[in-house]
């Protein structure tokens, strides 16, 4: 019991960063014909989203009591592994606020404006961008969720 409450409020950012990641998933699949104003402000504000319940992960996980705080940095490899995840944390945030740029020059271009220069957006590459980014992100949770099991795991076997 004593367990689970210590991870819980981890548990819970985890959560928020998947169900974000989920809507943004559904937004960047979503029908783009006709809607293509809707469609860029409902992605522009599920990417807000991710990078709100990134920030939230990452200072939650790299906490002293938080995820982080279970691996076991005694090992080498452990620790480089759990290194290269924060560093991950870096280049998600920064991946979130290359597309919220985009999105945001996508919307502009949207924008009648007298004189604007410029032609219609690439909603082919916001797509492309939100789903690499989403991929990279995922693979970080996975990567964060195996460190952990396997400090887990190495923690038990220590005893046996």
């Amino acid at each position: 019991m004593s367990q689970r409450a210590s991870t819980r409020p981890t548990r819970t950012k985890e959560d928020a960063l998947t169900d974000a990641s989920d809507r943004m998933g559904r937004a960047l699949s979503a029908p783009l014909s006709g809607r293509e104003r809707e469609w860029t402000e409902v992605v522009g504000a599920a990417v807000d989203a991710v990078e709100q319940a990134l920030r939230l992960h990452k200072r939650s996980a790299e906490a002293p009591e938080g995820l982080f705080a279970e691996v076991d940095v005694s090992s080498s490899t452990k620790a480089r592994q759990m290194d290269g995840l924060r560093r991950d944390h870096g280049e998600l945030l920064a991946q979130c606020l290359d597309l919220e740029e985009h999105v945001q020059q996508a919307i502009r271009a949207l924008s009648p404006m007298p004189g604007r220069a410029g032609g219609p957006p690439d909603f082919g590459t916001l797509r492309s961008q939100g789903e690499k980014l989403l991929a990279h992100l995922r693979q970080n949770m996975e990567g964060e969720t195996n460190l952990i099991l396997e400090s887990i795991t190495t923690d038990i076997g220590v005893g046996d």
